[in-house]
């Protein structure tokens, strides 16, 4: 194993377990933090120490990280990283999280992940999320279907609570009928009893009607085990739609997390092709730098210091010695622009590398803000000032870096619930 691979595993395991323990509260704070996440994150160091021990390094500026390097500096932070975690996801997420997510995409840069390869990411999670929005407008219409069918169903227990409910009002009106017809028959009975024709005739009618009320109470009673039939799938079918409606709501949430997730890794992509392009720009400037230092030195041995030696050969002989020095003089103005365009090239060196830093800060504080947005959410005022503070963030100009006045001209943002000013300068130094 070698030395910085095996620095590191002597503290991972130790800051993994710290991780596991908060891993609901990350999981909460940033999406895809949770135990696979933590073990992936950590596993993805080891790989990348392994590389750049064993020299697989195709970007070297990535690993300088001031004094120490990259490599060391992240062995020396885990002691206060496992700290952090040992206090609780808060402090973690604000205190180290971001900084080991930026040291992670360094040395991804450094052993040769490229910006195509976060390009290729972010389509995939694009793809991702138009299958969880298939799947949502597929969810969606079968739950339109089945709202239709309940629709429906309750259209005909209503026609068939008529239909009961006319029957029945038939029914009482055929035994008051009746009851009529009995009270005539006892009061046209004969005295010995027996009815008369008309009463005959009458009490055929109430056989007959009394022929249809059974007919009519048989039909209620179907019908009304047909209503019960139809009520219990009127419950299985709501049932159905209320499956239905959580399952989109859990498919809403997830294609809601594919989307944060893919919009943070587009921004970050951005902020890191910028600074690919700063560093081409500033290792071109360096070649310059060194080329011109060559130039100088060689200049100096063969032009130069021989002039110089000829006045001093010539001192003390009047008119070779004036020669001498204004011909020494003559071609030590000729490198003077030669001294400036090295000292041209070095601050813009200086420049290019304060602007890739920059661009570092602001591709990490994309990828965390998802995550402090879900912790802050409790707290509408905390809320409110990490919009702010983002949002000043991202709207600073990088040409504030570059200038040692405060501009005149100011960058405000507004939207509903807070209001963001900054200058896109920096004050001068007292």
């Amino acid at each position: 194993m070698s030395e910085y691979r095996k620095a590191f595993e002597e503290k991972a395991a130790a800051l993994e377990s710290a991780m596991l323990a908060i891993a609901v509260d990350l999981d909460r704070a940033l999406p895809g933090f949770d135990q696979v996440g933590i073990k992936r994150f950590i596993s993805q160091f080891r790989i990348l120490l392994g590389k750049v021990d064993a020299k697989k390094v195709k970007r070297p500026v990535y690993l300088a990280y001031g004094s120490p390097n990259l490599p060391q500096f992240l062995i020396d932070q885990m002691d206060a990283a496992l700290n952090y975690a040992n206090q609780g996801s808060a402090q973690f997420v604000q205190n180290s999280l971001t900084s080991l997510v930026e040291m992670q995409i360094r040395l991804e840069r450094a052993v040769g992940l490229s910006a195509q390869e976060i390009d290729e990411a972010q389509r995939a999670a694009i793809a991702d999320t138009s299958s969880l929005i298939d799947q949502l407008e597929a969810e969606a219409s079968k739950g339109a279907q089945a709202n239709s069918k309940f629709d429906q169903l309750n259209k005909k227990i209503e026609i068939s609570l008529g239909i009961i409910e006319q029957r029945v009002s038939d029914t009482t009106k055929d035994f008051d009928h009746v009851k009529n017809i009995r009270k005539s028959v006892d009061e046209l009975a004969t005295d010995d009893g027996r009815p008369t024709g008309a009463i005959e005739k009458q009490l055929r009618i109430a056989r007959d009607k009394s022929k249809i009320v059974a007919e009519i109470q048989t039909s209620t009673e179907i019908m009304s085990a047909k209503i019960l039939q139809d009520s219990t799938k009127s419950a299985v079918l709501c049932k159905s739609t209320e499956d239905v409606n959580l399952r989109v709501m859990e498919i809403e949430k997830k294609a809601n997390n594919v989307l944060t997730l893919a919009t943070q890794a587009g921004l970050a992509a951005s902020y890191i092709q910028e600074r690919a392009k700063l560093l081409k720009q500033q290792t071109n400037f360096t070649r310059i730098f060194y080329a011109l230092i060559f130039g100088i030195a060689v200049g100096a041995a063969f032009y130069i210091i021989p002039a110089l030696e000829n006045v001093v050969k010539s001192s003390g002989q009047g008119t070779n010695a004036i020669e001498n020095s204004i011909v020494a003089l003559i071609r030590i103005g000729i490198f003077a622009p030669l001294i400036w365009a090295v000292m041209f090239t070095s601050q813009r060196i200086q420049r290019l590398e304060m602007l890739q830093l920059d661009y570092a800060e602001k591709a990490a504080a994309s990828l965390a803000y998802s995550g402090y947005r879900e912790e802050m959410d409790a707290d509408p005022d905390l809320l409110r000032r990490l919009k702010d503070g983002l949002l000043l963030r991202f709207s600073e100009h990088p040409e504030r870096l570059l200038q040692k006045r405060s501009p005149t001209s100011k960058v405000s943002v507004s939207d509903d619930g807070f209001v963001a000013t900054t200058e896109s300068g920096v004050r001068e130094s007292d």
